[in-house]
């Protein structure tokens, strides 16, 4: 591997995350037929990864105080609600229980739930009770679930799936 090639592969990362999107491959050191130069560079991108964890942690620790919701009549829930047979990530936001609610689909194949989503639907939760739906196949519900719901995903099943959610979120909300 080359250093250009590493440059290239760190970019590409940087976009992959900016989309919400993050994918990480950490080369291990040791592998393989690696040479003493790969392996100073594998300790280089683990350096580089741990570096940019820890940057996504201090975003995630300032969204928590920057967009509490501290409203009395506030809702900020994020649990794992059983839909379609499996365990489904939901987020549920806003400043007032009586605002009406906005199911927002996302479309994957991340969580809706990074550090950057929190400053762009801020605005809306003063409006709108908000709700964010990691579909099968997405997020920390394919986190929970892996790849075994893979032929399952289905449009007829990702609508049956969405009608549910409603259901839920309308009983939900009558309580």
């Amino acid at each position: 591997m080359t250093i250009g090639n590493e440059s290239v592969r760190l970019r590409r990362v940087a976009l992959l995350a900016l989309n919400g999107s993050l994918i990480f491959f950490l080369p291990i050191c040791g592998a393989f037929g690696q040479s003493p130069q790969d392996a100073q560079q594998s300790q280089t991108s683990v350096a580089e990864y741990q570096n940019f964890a820890a940057f996504l942690s201090f975003l995630r620790a300032r969204n928590t105080r920057q967009y509490a919701i501290s409203s009395p009549r506030g809702i900020d829930e994020a649990q794992f609600v059983s839909i379609g047979g499996i365990e489904q990530w939901i987020t549920i936001r806003g400043w007032d229980r009586d605002n009406p609610v906005l199911l927002f689909l996302h479309g994957g194949p991340s969580d809706v739930t990074n550090p950057w989503s929190f400053a762009l639907f801020a605005p809306w939760e003063k409006h709108f009770t908000l709700v964010q739906w990691d579909q099968r196949g997405a997020g920390r519900t394919l986190g929970k679930t892996g790849p075994t719901v893979a032929p399952t995903i289905t449009v007829d099943r990702m609508v049956r799936d969405g009608i549910e959610l409603s259901e839920y979120l309308r009983k939900d909300s009558r309580n």
